[in-house]
């Protein structure tokens, strides 16, 4: 699911639109709660790697047994979208594993519906629904 399917189908449902930010893409207004949605390309074949608060890599690759080979790999700067409160991250498609770094040396598989540095990781449109 792209950017434009996931408006056309949260439009459908809550108050959302489209930001003219180059922080995040939109805004969720859900009774009180306005929500920060940034929206960031994966696939099944996508490891996210959450570096610290401001550092994500995000890398694709291929899969062997529990193995992640990285062919390619971008690091996302969200110093600025990690300054608000209520953020979403919206993952087009579940990616292959979601980790986070505890410290140098230890690396952790995000769990879902687990919030990662205030950040609320979501890769399906139903997931909103317990937003209300």
């Amino acid at each position: 699911m792209n950017k434009k399917q996931l408006f056309k189908e949260l439009k459908t449902q809550f108050d959302i639109t489209k930001t003219k930010q180059k922080d995040y893409d939109f805004d969720l207004q859900i009774d009180d709660t306005l929500y920060k949605i940034l929206v960031l390309k994966s696939s099944s074949n996508t490891q996210i790697t959450i570096n610290s608060v401001k550092i994500w890599e995000i890398a694709r690759g291929t899969k062997n047994g529990i193995r992640f080979k990285k062919s390619v790999s971008n690091l996302y700067d969200i110093t600025s979208f990690s300054q608000y409160e209520n953020k979403i991250v919206f993952l087009t498609n579940p990616p292959y594993r979601v980790l986070r770094y505890l410290n140098e040396s230890d690396i952790v598989i995000v769990q879902p519906n687990e919030l990662v540095n205030g950040i609320r990781i979501i890769n399906s449109i139903n997931e909103f629904n317990d937003l209300k």
